[in-house]
């Protein structure tokens, strides 16, 4: 089983509408991860450096997390946890007409601690977790 887990799938909206929706939508991303209670304290907007607190429904109840390699519309890195266990996200929207997009996501526990759990729970942890991220981003981004 990977580690990190990768998945995709097509929305029914624009990467502009998937970026507004979902990720540049004032830190609201418990819109769209169903793991999430709420993002705490950014630094700033969708750019890179911005740093957060993810606050979480379950694991670790607070954690930060810092926002890089942002190119707006198109992909982003988010990366968190302290050098034992840590995590690193990545989104990327690649229009495949004028209406739909393939939206690509992965999801990788790091660290000494993470990246041995990461590797063990691939599949009972990671893929259930990044799929229904996914699907929340799909979702969300085809809401009217």
């Amino acid at each position: 089983m990977p580690n990190p887990w990768k998945c995709s799938g097509d929305a029914k909206a624009t990467p502009a509408q998937i970026w507004k929706s979902c990720f540049d939508n004032g830190w609201k991303w418990e819109l769209w991860e169903p793991d999430l209670v709420q993002v705490k304290d950014p630094s700033g907007g969708m750019s890179s450096g911005t740093t957060l607190t993810f606050e979480n429904k379950r694991g670790a109840k607070y954690v930060p997390c810092t926002i890089s390699d942002v190119v707006k519309n198109q992909s982003f890195t988010f990366t968190g946890g302290d050098g034992m266990a840590g995590f690193i996200g990545k989104v990327k929207l690649t229009p495949k007409d004028t209406t739909t997009t393939t939206v690509d996501y992965s999801f990788e526990m790091t660290g000494s601690v993470g990246g041995c759990l990461g590797t063990v729970f691939s599949g009972a942890l990671l893929k259930p977790a990044t799929e229904k991220g996914l699907a929340g981003i799909i979702s969300t981004s085809e809401k009217k």
